[in-house]
């Protein structure tokens, strides 16, 4: 090596040596020279296809905020030609929390600042160490700045990297190897990109740690570690007693989140705070952690073989399982931390009650489902892992468009089987038609399950042209309303086989499928007859009074649509829903939800209903079908006594707040099922929820490889199909009516 580029640093003499132990012990002297003006990072390319960049970080200088580091090579899955252990980053590029400003006293305000510290990049090589067994770098002066060059690193980065550095420094730890991906990624090469982004997956997994990066304070981090260090722990002591989770579940459940009985029974004591305002903290900082909205950092975690979240300027870990764990009493206590927040007016309307839990929840259970996808055996089974990523993905924010799906695709090249042909390409120059269309092709043609059509947006919300019908539009965020996450109970294709597999030719992909039938009756959607309650009163006169393909009665069969017939809440975050259908109790929490709901077009804006309005709506509620359902359905008698007691009780704000139990169960169930939904009755006597953009005319059909059915509409004098979108037809479902129903099983082109 030319050792011109270095000055030695002063000679330590060997009595300080012997005194201080090995010189990795020492403290560096701090150098006087504060370098600016560097030339900016240029990349040497990768050598392999399988080859990517970590960062070397070799020496701190605290005095000027200098981080030395050079970029080595490592090859994938490659123990015999590299040893080398790296941890991979995962973070946001931008602020790691979200806006606040407004939210006092919980305010932090994100502000584009100057990142602190400077990352200085070393070529390999050019530097010298003292005791090269150790990776421990000689402490001298870099006085040839024509060798060094400096990547611009953003806020968040650079208070990782001095966060990292300061664990090093003060806890005497060897910094690891670290993947960053702004870093190692040359963010300007289109075709290393188009390489590297595949293999994304595989570089999370295959690291010794990911450091989940949640940023460097808060306003409270203290009561983020009592949770974690104080009740946790006393919490996991006294489930020690308990003989089963479900003996734990209900014993959290005797308690309010708030309850201060729960301290003096743990033998916890809180000083100048309430366990109240702990919990409010610790959904805060969950809630406002930018990292748990961003489309690339879901499977950062999701694949990650030991994922740990990394929080302040001391470089502080919560470990997953913790997290885990809280996350757990989190959902035990999801009602009674939502009232804890709902009326709290010093919170933001979007992060009171539900929605400050959902979001940053769902990312956990997602790794036991892409940890069982790696071992399955079911050719099914990874496109409907891969589809419930996009699903999840849908919901994420991310800079373009297309990096929903570009985003996954790192995971779905670990569960994609060897047989499936035709994996798409990352290439950044296509537009997000091309892009969609083409993962969308992939997933539907290369196995027998049709997950993915249950992504196909509500032509209301679609946001991207020129794309055939059967493509979902990954650039509208949030849950349009999908059933995708229910799908799995479902099993509505049973009779018919799935080979030969859907194909393509050009945009026409041509499915088998059996005809159900056309619909007859769906309620007006134009926010007149709205709650949702009317829309169900308008479909009674259209019921049979024996349900087809099923021994339930039409009324029975309604409640139970209402709720997808899920024993349980349906979730987004697994697929999964309890086998059995839904328990027979909650009929009368349909009754008191029906009942109650109803009360309020009797004085709607203050007004009364229309008289052709009412006239229909009395008819409704005291027609032979009433009589005869008199347990489900409520008179006209039951409603007005009602409206009688909340004329009484002006305290009352809303009629919802005379339902009982068994109503706001239902309710709670029914919400997130019936959002961007329809109700429809069929020619054949069906009843089912489709997406907004239904109607009168529109055929169902059921799919081979298809758990749900699918609204078609017919075009070409019914040649061909525009697909609407899946649904829910109560009798469908399990998979009987395809076995035992004589329909014949017909190509369907759908364009």
């Amino acid at each position: 090596m030319d050792r011109r580029y270095f000055k030695p640093k002063q000679q330590v003499s060997s009595t300080k040596v012997a005194s201080r132990g090995r010189h990795r012990s020492q403290s560096p002297p701090r150098s006087t020279r504060h370098f600016t003006n560097l030339k900016p990072l240029t990349y040497e390319p990768l050598r392999t296809s399988r080859s990517i960049r970590v960062v070397q970080i070799l020496k701190f200088n605290e005095e000027n905020l200098e981080i030395f580091a050079t970029l080595n090579q490592v090859v994938l899955g490659d123990t015999e030609k590299t040893t080398t252990k790296y941890a991979a980053l995962s973070y946001t590029w931008g602020h790691p929390v979200t806006s606040t400003e407004h939210w006092e006293p919980y305010s932090v305000k994100p502000e584009k600042t100057i990142a602190k510290a400077k990352l200085i990049l070393v070529q390999p090589g050019d530097y010298l160490r003292m005791l090269s067994d150790d990776n421990v770098i000689s402490d001298c002066t870099w006085v040839d700045p024509s060798r060094l060059s400096e990547y611009e690193m953003t806020e968040n980065l650079s208070d990782f990297l001095l966060s990292l550095t300061s664990r090093s420094e003060g806890r005497g730890a060897h910094i690891p190897h670290v993947w960053i991906d702004a870093v190692c990624i040359d963010q300007t090469n289109p075709q290393e990109k188009a390489v590297q982004i595949p293999l994304m997956g595989e570089i999370y997994a295959q690291s010794s740690a990911v450091y989940i990066w949640l940023g460097k304070h808060d306003r409270d981090l203290q009561g983020l570690y009592w949770i974690y260090r104080e009740l946790l722990p006393a919490i996991r002591e006294h489930q020690k007693q308990m003989s089963s989770y479900q003996e734990f579940f209900k014993w959290l459940q005797s308690y309010g989140p708030g309850d201060e009985r729960l301290l003096v029974d743990l033998g916890l004591k809180l000083e100048n705070t309430s366990l109240k305002n702990q919990w409010i903290t610790y959904l805060m900082f969950f809630a406002t952690r930018s990292w748990f909205f961003r489309a690339w950092t879901l499977q950062e975690a999701v694949v990650a073989s030991n994922p740990v979240f990394v929080v302040g300027n001391d470089f502080h870990v919560l470990s997953w399982a913790d997290t885990w764990d809280l996350r757990r009493i989190v959902q035990a206590w999801s009602n009674g931390l939502s009232e804890l927040t709902m009326h709290n007016k010093k919170l933001a309307p979007e992060l009171r009650g539900i929605r400050l839990i959902r979001g940053w929840t769902e990312i956990f259970p997602l790794r036991s489902t892409f940890s069982s996808c790696l071992r399955a055996e079911s050719r099914e089974q990874w496109v409907q892992t891969w589809s419930l990523l996009l699903f999840i993905a849908t919901s994420k924010d991310c800079t373009v468009t297309v990096d929903r799906v570009y985003s996954t695709f790192g995971m779905a090249k670990m569960i994609c089987p060897p047989e499936a042909s035709g994996f798409p390409e990352v290439d950044f120059s296509r537009s997000a038609t091309e892009v969609f269309t083409n993962v969308a092709q992939f997933l539907l043609c290369n196995s027998g399950g049709l997950s993915l059509l249950s992504l196909v947006t509500d032509r209301t919300f679609i946001k991207t042209t020129g794309m055939p019908s059967w493509v979902p539009d990954f650039a509208i965020k949030g849950d349009q309303g999908h059933l995708l996450s229910s799908v799995t109970k479902f099993k509505a294709s049973a009779g018919i086989p799935v080979e030969p597999l859907p194909r393509h030719d050009g945009d026409c992909i041509t499915f088998r499928g059996k005809r159900v039938g056309k619909i007859a009756f769906i309620p007006p959607n134009d926010g007149k007859f709205s709650p949702f309650a009317l829309q169900v009163a308008l479909c009674i006169p259209h019921l049979p009074e024996k349900y087809p393909a099923s021994t339930a009665d039409s009324a029975e069969a309604l409640w139970r649509t209402l709720i997808y017939d899920l024993g349980e809440t349906p979730t987004t975050s697994t697929g999964a829903a309890a086998e059995g259908g839904a328990d027979p109790k909650h009929a009368q929490g349909f009754k008191q939800w029906f009942t109650v709901d109803l009360t309020t077009y009797l004085n709607r804006d203050g007004h009364g209903l229309e008289r052709h309005e009412s006239r229909e709506f009395g008819c409704i509620l005291s027609s032979d079908f009433q009589k005869a359902h008199s347990e489900l359905i409520p008179s006209l008698d039951e409603i007005h006594h009602i409206v009688h007691y909340i004329l009484a009780h002006p305290q009352l704000v809303h009629p919802s707040q005379v339902q009982g139990p068994l109503g706001r169960s239902y309710h709670t169930l029914m919400t997130p099922i019936i959002m961007n939904r329809r109700l429809f009755v069929t020619d054949q006597g069906f009843i089912g929820l489709a997406k907004l953009s239904a109607r009168i005319g529109d055929e169902v059909w059921v799919l081979a490889g298809g758990r749900v059915p699918y609204i078609m509409r017919p075009i070409e004098d019914a040649k061909r199909f525009s697909l609407v979108g899946d649904a829910y037809v109560h009798g469908l479902m399990d998979g009987s009516w395809s076995v035992t129903s004589h329909a014949t099983v017909e190509d369907v082109q759908v364009v």
